[in-house]
Parts: structure tokens; sequence; C-alpha cells
């Protein structure tokens, strides 16, 4: 019978088993023998197997019956000492794979590690098709060289520009000069420039952060600035006499900081040139501040004799409604002459809180004071029920007609169009927003308010 297979053996451990048939008949090998050849055989195959001397060797005869003997039952198991025995060895355990010979006292992953082996430098390959890979291996470091000096090839990668260290602090010391130039440069553009100027690639993001804080470096931080709001409207009226510079703040306790909360500023200078040069209409409007603390502006706008923008006062208030355009307001007639002495002329939108305050000083005062809505935000109301261009030069002749006949014929026409377009219309009194029933007091029949949202896209 020939023996089981267990796993190909190697040469030295056929030539173990060789050694225990020629050395003793029972197959028991002693591992304090004197025998260097013996103890080397041994030695070498127990560093080339996980297994015990038992599973390696086997046994070479028959049992000797010692317990400190390696071997087996020779009849069962291997079967070494019988001439079968000896052919079935040669048949079986010698192997051919010269790789198992050639590693045979590696370990496993010393085995893994040189079938990783690196690539080798191959000089007979042309330059131009040649191509270098990570962890090449070269022979000499003059062949190295020798290929380095030679070597041509077009260079793929492309340039990283990220710098960690270029955050939002050290960029804005280097834009100030760019944003000095162009305060409403926008993040995408400023991301663009910095590229191109300064080799590095940013995110929007960090362009707004370094713009924000450029920002502050040429205007100053606004917490700061709020705190010397009360000394710079002193150092306004001390500039200019006669001015006027009301500042209102909120304090629940008198030992608790000051908040802002309203400011109004008249310079003397424009306050009388618009009561000696100027025709008695002012043009009111509100518009957002874009800061950190929002609030809103309100302007009282005027037109000169050439038609041209004519700023009469203006107020930073925390909203508009009712009660901070009747504030406004009542500063305002307080400066160009109280309420009673002259007749003044108003043009708006229909804002529902601006709409109350003139109605409410005029009741105050006994007087009654024209008001004006201008067309072009009548139109953005009616247009959102009733759209189309063809309505829209209807309503427009309508506010241009200065005859009541050819009034009522634009509006008949937007009648047979739409009876509720015309009901619409028909309930804003004519002299709201009509030509045909303005005053002739203040000597024009502006019927929009381009002055104050020209002014205040200025100032944004």
């Amino acid at each position: 019978m020939k023996p089981a297979l267990r796993r190909p053996m190697t040469r030295s451990t056929n030539k173990l088993k060789r050694f225990v048939q020629n050395q003793s008949d029972s197959g028991v090998v002693d591992l304090n023998d004197s025998d260097d050849e013996a103890r080397n055989i041994v030695m070498e195959s127990l560093e080339g197997s996980g297994d015990g001397v038992d599973a390696v060797v086997g046994s070479g005869g028959t049992n000797a019956g010692g317990s400190g003997g390696v071997g087996a039952d020779a009849g069962e198991e291997t079967g070494v000492d019988g001439s079968d025995d000896e052919e079935g060895i040669n048949d079986v355990y010698v192997s051919d794979n010269e790789d198992i010979l050639l590693y045979e006292s590696y370990s496993d992953e010393e085995v893994r590690k040189i079938g990783r082996a690196n690539p080798k430098y191959n000089d007979k390959v042309s330059g131009k098709e040649f191509e270098f890979e990570l962890g090449m291996e070269f022979n000499t470091l003059k062949q190295f060289k020798d290929t380095i000096k030679t070597y041509v090839k077009e260079h793929k990668c492309r340039r990283t520009l990220d710098n960690k260290q270029a955050n939002s602090s050290w960029l804005a010391l280097r834009l100030v000069d760019k944003i000095r130039g162009e305060p409403k440069v926008s993040a995408v553009n400023l991301a663009v420039y910095v590229n191109e100027n300064l080799s590095l690639d940013i995110s929007r993001t960090h362009a707004y952060r370094a713009k924000k804080k450029a920002l502050e470096i040429i205007d100053g931080n606004h917490q700061e600035q709020y705190g010397k709001l009360r000394s710079y409207l002193a150092e306004v009226v001390r500039t200019n006499i006669g001015s006027t510079c009301n500042i209102i703040v909120d304090r629940n306790n008198p030992e608790d900081p000051a908040i802002f909360k309203r400011a109004y500023m008249c310079l003397a200078p424009l306050r009388d040139g618009f009561l000696v040069g100027c025709r008695p209409l002012i043009g009111l409007d509100g518009c957002f501040l874009k800061t950190s603390y929002g609030g809103q502006l309100l302007t009282a706008i005027s037109q000169d004799g050439a038609n041209g923008i004519f700023p009469i006062a203006w107020a930073v208030v925390e909203r508009e409604n009712a009660d901070s355009w009747i504030w406004f307001l009542r500063n305002l007639l307080q400066d160009i002459g109280g309420f009673n002495v002259e007749r003044w002329c108003f043009i708006s939108d229909r804002q529902k809180g601006l709409v109350w305050a003139i109605e409410t000083l005029s009741t105050e005062a006994q007087q009654v004071r024209e008001h004006r809505f201008y067309v072009r935000h009548i139109y953005a109301n009616f247009s959102k029920k009733w759209p189309g261009a063809h309505f829209r030069k209807l309503v427009f002749d309508c506010a241009k007609a200065t005859t009541t006949q050819i009034f009522h014929a634009k509006m008949q026409k937007i009648k047979e169009l739409d009876v509720e377009a015309w009901q619409y219309l028909a309930n804003i009194q004519p002299n709201l927003w009509t030509k045909v029933g303005f005053s002739s007091y203040s000597k024009n029949d502006s019927i929009v308010n381009n002055a104050s949202e020209s002014f205040n896209s200025k100032l944004l």
C-alpha cells in the first residue's frame, strides 16, 4: 500500500527520511545524537515546517515502543522500511518544482514578498517607449544616472496650487489695494484674481472671508463705528452750522449700554439749496441696508432746475413702518419750514405706513398735503393679475393723460378688455396717479420717483 499524501515534501524532508532508514531499523532518531549531520537534517526540517517531528518524519521501521523516540507505526502510516515504501517516497515526495526547492528555507511571508518583487529596469527598451514605475530597481548607480539624463517624456501632472497657510487673514492684507479700488467685486471674481496673481486656488467662501476682513481694514469694524456715531454727528453739527442731526438709542436701564435705534441728518447747505432753488416736490423712498446689523435707509429727494437729483435729508431706522415714517417726516418738515408755512407735494410708493403717516400729518396741521403714487409701483401690483404689454401701455397712457377726455377714453379701453382691471384702477383716486388730477402748485408733473431710486442705488 502506498502512503497517504499530506503535503509536497522538500529536499530536506526526503533527505531526513533516508537518514532515518540508514541509521536505525526502528526508525527512531535521537535528537541528542553526536552526529552533526543527523542534527542538522532534523533542525533543517523543523525550521521549514510548522508541524511536529512526528508529522514531518514519520517512522522508518517497526515501533520501538520508546516514549522519547521520534516516529510512528511504519506498517500503517509511512511504510519507510520496505522497498515499496522507498519507491513510494521517490515517486511521491520528490518534487520537480524548483521554486519549492529554492525557497524551502523561507517563511510564508518571505515567499510572498519575493513574489511581489520590484520592477527591473530594462535597458533594451527605447527611451520614448519606456515608462518609469514606482520602486523600479537599477543594476548600478551609473545606469540610473545615464537613464535619467537621456529620459525625455512630457509632464502630464497638474500643478497643485493649494496652500493651507494662505488663510483669509493673510489674503486680506494682500487684497486691500484690489478691494479698495473695487469694493463690490464678487467672491468668484476675487478667487480668479488670486489664482492669476498669487498662484493660489481658493474657494468662493475663502475669498468672501478674505474680502470681509479686507473691508474691515479699509473701513474699520462696524461695531466700533457705531460706538463713534454720537461723536460723528456732533462734529457734523460743528462744521456745518445750522444742520440737524438727531439720534435715538434704546436703553432699558440707565446703567445698561446704549443700543442704536435711529439717526436723522439734514445738512444746512442742502436744506437751504432746496428751499431756494428747487420745486416743492419731494420723493420719499426706503431701502434695506446691506450691513452686518441691517436696518433701513429713508430718504427725501427733490429735483433741481435741470431735473437733477438733489438730496434733502435721510435717516437710518430699524424698519420701514408707520412709526419710523412719521418720525422721519416730522423732523423733515421742521427743517424745511414747519407744518403751516409751506405747501409740499410728496411722491412715493403705496407703502401703507407711509400713506398713513402723510394723512396723519395733514390732519394735525389741518392742511391738505398733495400726495402722488408713482405709476411703476401701481403697475407692478396691477400686472400680478393682468400681465401683458397691452395692459402696460394702457395703464401708462392713463397716467400720462393731461385732459379728462383722454383719461376716460383710455380707461374705457381697459374696461372693454377686463372689467375687473378697470375697477381696480378706478378705485385709485385720479389725483394720486394721473397728470390730469395733479395740481399746478408743484410745477412738476412727474409720475415716477426715479430720483429717489437712483439715489438709493448709488448708495448701495
